[in-house]
């Protein structure tokens, strides 16, 4: 046998993360630095013989599990009975034997309701633990009922119809048990009917369980979308619990049969709306050690409850006062049993924890239809009952925050809900709660039997029979409701709900529970559409008019017999912007802005006037704002993902689409809830003191409703309101419709550029830095494409310009010094190896200073220690130790952010993609032989390469690359600096070329800096109130050439996102990763063959690079003769993602700089 080597000692973090453990007990050092929770160390034994007899156990293992699924799966069963021949192991035996060739003929024999047994007992009935206590099982009645010796008809034929059901669904080839597994449903079905009207058999224990399993057959075997036929068996299943009164209670069959009904009556009042039966007492003690399991289902009924009295508050109740005072304390109803839920959750005992095992790199290349676990962390749990009771937990908190929603959306209406506190408070608990319910499914669906490293560290589940460890069918059957509850949130990103649904077919497909396949269907999109429905129901419409000319005529006689005058016809769009130049685009977009905003409000206002309109009291943070809601058909402000049925919106039926096209932005609302002393009284309303800002978009408007001919609980009068908007389009542009606090770390590139957008959008930003003065160092760095399109905008290009290096081109040289090609310079904002935006990294940052210190605020020296994301906001710990609260923060500190580390937590160290390049940078003095300006490079063998620019007359920077010593230098960077400038010494000791005065150089520069070239690749770049930009969360290496670039153009994007989606930060996020993640991924995937290709290994290898550099440079001189400029941009198209357009934020071009800078 051989030698395996000798396994090691060091815990399971240090192993899976191939680091050295330091072995320290209970916790090795290494994770209590990392913030790590330690798992622990295995017993190793006696080195060698214990690593071959893990690998003995492992074979014997899997062959026993080939035997196993011989058995569960024959390869032509037949139907008829059959004895099985007897000849087998002793009961006693220790020796496992292996199948010979009779026994193999005698499983053939077996006749198929056997074999359906046991895949159905072996999928469906679940024990439960003996070592968790309060845990339960399911199904686990069936036992005794099948041991009996006695099987009524009834209960034989549901069984046999749900096992039948199961058997064709996983190992049947197509559908060879489907009119078997029929044909004992409908005796089941038949005889169930005859035992109700037995005053004997309505008794039995297997009537009951009949009426249950007839319930699972209908979700095993459903073929389309409805559940009346299992909705009408669980309701059977209740009034039977009812006639069989408490003796059903006095055997632990009977108690377990009880409890079932308990459990399938509380899913069945979640998912179809109705309340529970409260005419019996489900809450008897069962077990004594069943008071987490009691606990969790009288939460569960809870919840069912509220959302019945939901539903029927906000379908009958009119709009009063007191109406809504009801509707506020129901809320408060909903916010104290989220409560609840999360402190009972936090006091579970260790036994219920779940635990992160595992990482999923973000992959882009990944079909996450097909996907087994979704890019994020993998948890593992103690068994199915425990997961399945946290994801029904996480199920509860999600239909809570949905109601919360929609009680807050009825309150304020119509304003805006997405802009109240409420419902940030409560994405933040779906978000987390979605992400919760993801990182568990891969646990349930097998995924762990898959990666034999976490296979010995999973608890698994224990099933009646069979492998514990194999895909079974009631994991898929718990998954159902967790998978349908958050596949149709608001919250879901594509990727996620293309996810979501890829696992339900998994379920109906592949594990066998078909309802799986018809739950991916739904298109549905909450609480949006249940807002939708609440609003039309609550504010009854008739069927607009053909035309607009109908319309006001309409509207003209009402308004003629009312005596008032009639309104006029909403002018349409007369103004057109010219063709702006770049420096009146702001001009154009602020325009734009405001025509769009007075129009449509001037046709609220119109089409309103016959609409009946109240306002509620808007007391509180809730209603910040107001607007004039049209409830005729097709103009919804409901929220952004609410997809509208075609017959009432005209738009195809189950497509999304968005709802919100007429919405108009929204004046400023203060973060918390504000006294009465803070506000104005505006008739029997409040509007908040933040809407005196004479600077605010919306003042005239509530103005007006401070005038004795406004009443807020009545209808406006459009033409007075009309006569306020001709004046709007000589306004102040409108400011940040949420004034935002935010902190954003690290003062480079990315950060400044993000403070420079979000200041001028009226936010209040703040920068910290952990050197303590602004880094003017750094080498040199270039923007182009459109990063430098996104300075420009900014306005700072021209200065960039002025500010540049003076670099002449790129010329690549020999270990001689003898040149091998030359490239000029292009003097545009294409990219080619030498830019005309070349600026010194510390030049473009006091820059970046400048343009933001009048309304930012720096704080240097001082960075973020620690953050938690919380319901209103993020509480961030500074270096410096105090703790303040923040709307946002922003991660902005590069490849090596700390914010993502925190963020990202034990998986931070799974976003580096190492790309096995080292480099090192300095700066050195100018010597008599350098004589001229270009950027030379020279390769050399041994996979290295080295670089010198010249950025003034007497100094200049030096730039070391290498793919060998990787180690070394690996173990180098851990280390201080002296042993960096060793390591790199000793790998370019022998390269030749001016590399020994350069190293002479290092040995004596402050400035050196040496790195590990990595990308930096995220599978989400926010988490909560938490956002990277730049290198923080999407460093694509300095082989792309378009790092600042990318910070220009992400803090543009997040800033554009930002104001599009005022007071909705979860979507502000999800739309910044949409627009911006593709042209990220392309820009990260380097040119075929990089990084390798330029690093070669041998003499006659380099030579073959300098002969295509060579040929290179040829084309672009012949270029140049020809007066072919556009050429020069052909090595920026090797580079992918560099043809990419940047968009354009109205919001941003409106508060752009109006002129450029002065020089």
């Amino acid at each position: 046998m051989v030698y395996g080597g000798k396994p090691s000692k060091g815990c399971q973090m240090c192993r899976i993360r191939r680091i050295k453990c330091d072995e320290t007990r209970p916790t090795c050092k290494q994770c209590a630095r990392a913030r790590r929770t330690c798992p622990g160390y295995r017993d190793v034994g006696d080195g060698g013989d214990s690593s071959r007899n893990r690998k003995a156990a492992s074979h014997e293992a899997d062959r026993k599990a080939a035997v196993s699924r011989a058995a569960a799966k024959p390869l032509a069963p037949k139907t008829q009975s059959g004895e099985s021949d007897s000849s087998s192991e002793s009961e006693g035996s220790a020796t496992p034997v292996l199948m010979n060739e009779e026994t193999v003929k005698s499983l053939l024999q077996l006749p198929v309701e056997d074999l359906a047994s046991c895949h159905f007992i072996a999928n469906y009935v679940l024990i439960p633990r003996q070592h968790i206590l309060s845990t339960r099982g399911f199904l686990e009645f069936l036992l005794p009922l099948l041991k009996s010796g006695t099987r009524i008809s009834h209960f034989k034929h549901a069984f046999d119809a749900c096992a039948l059901a199961s058997l064709n669904n996983r190992v049947g080839n197509g559908n060879e048990f489907e009119k078997q597994a029929l044909g004992s449903y409908t005796k089941a079905l038949a005889a169930t009917f005859a035992a109700l009207k037995d005053p004997e058999l309505v008794k039995k224990d297997e009537t009951l369980a009949a009426i249950l399993l007839l319930g699972l057959f209908e979700n095993i075997s459903a073929k389309s979308l409805g559940m009346m036929a299992w909705s009408s068996h669980i309701e059977g299943a209740v009034q039977l619990v009812k006639t069989r009164g408490p003796a059903q209670l006095s055997t632990k069959t009977g108690m377990d049969l009880f409890v079932a009904v308990r459990t399938q009556m509380i899913i069945h009042s979640l998912s179809t709306g109705k309340a529970p039966s409260l005419d019996v007492d489900w809450w008897v003690d069962d077990n004594p050690n069943s008071e987490y399991g009691v606990h969790f289902q009288r939460l569960s009924s809870r919840t069912s409850e509220l959302k019945n009295e939901t539903n029927h508050l906000l379908a009958t109740v009119t709009r009063t006062p007191e109406n809504t005072e009801l509707m506020k304390k129901a809320m408060e109803k909903c916010q104290e049993l989220d409560k609840e839920i999360v402190e009972w959750l936090e006091d579970l005992p260790e036994s219920f924890r779940w635990k992160t095992v595992a990482w999923e790199d973000y992959n882009p290349k990944c079909d996450y239809s097909k996907a087994e676990a979704f890019p994020g962390r993998i948890d593992m749990y103690a068994d199915l009952w425990v997961v399945n009771l946290w994801n029904v937990m996480r199920c509860m908190r999600i239909v809570l925050a949905s109601l919360i929603v929609r009680f807050t959306a009825w309150i304020i209406s119509p304003a805006d809900y997405r802009t109240t506190p409420e419902y940030a408070a409560s994405a933040r608990v779906c978000v987390e709660a979605i992400a919760d319910i993801i990182a568990s499914v891969p646990y349930q669906l097998g995924w762990f039997a898959k990666h034999q490293d976490l296979r010995e560290r999973a608890q698994l589940s224990g099933f009646a029979c069979g492998e514990d460890d194999a895909e079974k069918g009631l994991a898929g059957y718990f998954l159902l409701w967790p998978l349908t509850c958050i596949q149709g949130q608001d919250y879901l990103t594509d990727a996620q709900r293309t996810w979501v649904k890829g696992r339900l077919k998994c379920i109906g497909n592949q594990i066998g529970v078909r309802y799986g396949n018809m739950l991916s269907q739904l298109n549905v999109r909450m609480p949006s559409m249940l807002i939708l429905r609440d609003r039309l129901v609550n504010n009854p419409h008739s069927t607009p008019p053909a035309d607009m000319a109908s319309f006001l005529a309409s509207q003209a006689a009402a308004a003629k017999a009312e005596g008032t005058a009639a309104p006029s016809a909403p002018p349409g769009p007369t103004w057109r912007p010219p063709s702006p130049d770049k420096h009146d685009k702001q001009e154009a977009a602020l325009r734009r802005v405001i025509q769009r905003q007075t129009e449509e409000l001037k046709k609220k206002a119109v089409d309103r006037a016959s609409l009946q309109a109240s306002y509620v009291p808007c007391e509180g943070a809730g209603a910040s704002w107001m607007r004039w809601y049209n409830h005729g058909p097709g103009h919804s402000d409901d929220a952004q993902n609410c997809i509208q049925p075609r017959h009432y919106f005209g738009l195809q039926a189950g497509s999304p689409d968005r709802a919100d096209e007429g919405d108009v932005r929204r004046c400023g609302r203060p973060q918390a809830q504000p006294s009465r002393a803070n506000t104005i009284p505006y008739k029997r309303g409040l509007v908040s003191q933040a809407h005196r800002d004479p600077n605010c978009f919306w003042n005239p408007v509530l103005a007006n409703l401070a005038t004795p001919s406004y009443n807020i609980f009545s209808p406006p009068n459009p033409t007075d309101i009309t006569s306020h908007l001709g004046a709007m389009t000589q306004t102040t542009p409108p400011r940040a419709t949420v004034p935002l606090k935010i902190l954003i770390v690290g003062a480079g590139v990315a950060g400044p550029a993000t403070a420079f957008w979000l200041s001028r959008l009226g936010h209040d930003c703040t920068i910290v830095e952990r050197y303590p003065g602004l880094r003017v160092n750094g080498l040199q760095i270039d923007v182009h494409d459109a990063g430098a399109e996104a300075a420009d905008r900014m306005g700072v290009l021209d200065e960039i310009r002025r500010r540049r290096v003076e670099e002449e081109g790129t010329k690549f040289v020999d270990a001689e010094d003898r040149v091998q090609a030359i490239f000029g310079r292009n003097d545009g904002k294409k990219q080619t190896l030498t830019s005309e935006y070349e600026i010194m990294r510390g030049d473009l940052c006091k820059l970046l200073y400048e343009r933001t210190e009048e309304k930012v605020k720096y704080r240097f020296g001082v960075t973020v220690d620690d953050f938690r994301n919380g319901t209103d906001g993020v509480t961030v710990t500074l270096s410096d130790g105090t703790v303040e609260r923040y709307d946002l923060l922003i991660g902005a500190d590069g490849q090596g952010s700390r914010v993502r580390r925190i963020m990202l937590h034990q998986n931070a160290e799974a976003s580096y993609r190492r790309l096995n390049a080292f480099c090192c940078y300095f700066t050195m003095p100018r010597q008599p032989e350098d004589k001229d300006n270009m950027a030379t490079i020279c390769h050399v063998p041994g996979q290295r390469f080295i670089m010198t620019r010249w950025h003034t007359q007497a100094r200049g920077q030096t730039y070391l690359f290498t793919m060998s010593h990787t180690e070394e230098l690996r173990e180098a960077l851990k280390k201080d600096l002296e042993a960096e400038r060793q390591a790199f010494t000793c790998a370019f000791a022998d390269a030749g070329w001016k590399v020994p005065r350069l190293l002479q150089d290092m040995q004596t520069a402050e400035d050196f800096y040496g790195q590990e070239l990595v990308q930096v690749v995220c599978p989400n770049w926010s988490l909560g109130r938490v956002v990277l930009v730049g290198d923080a969360g999407y460093a694509p290496s300095p082989f792309t050439g378009m790092g600042t670039s990318l910070a220009f153009i992400g803090a543009y994007v997040l800033a554009g996102e930002i104001a599009s989606h005022p007071g909705n930060l979860p979507a502000a996020f999800a739309a910044y990763d949409k627009t911006l993640r593709p042209m990220v991924e392309k820009t990260q995937k380097l040119p075929p063959g990089f990084p390798g290709a330029a690093f070669q290994e041998t003499g006659l290898k380099v030579g073959v690079l300098h002969w295509t550099v060579w040929l290179l440079s040829g084309m672009f001189q012949l270029a140049l003769v020809l007066r072919l400029p556009e050429a020069f941009s052909a090595i920026g198209k090797w580079f992918p993602g560099k043809e990419w357009t940047l968009p354009v934020y109205d919001e941003l071009e409106a508060v752009r700089p109006k002129n450029p800078y002065p020089i």
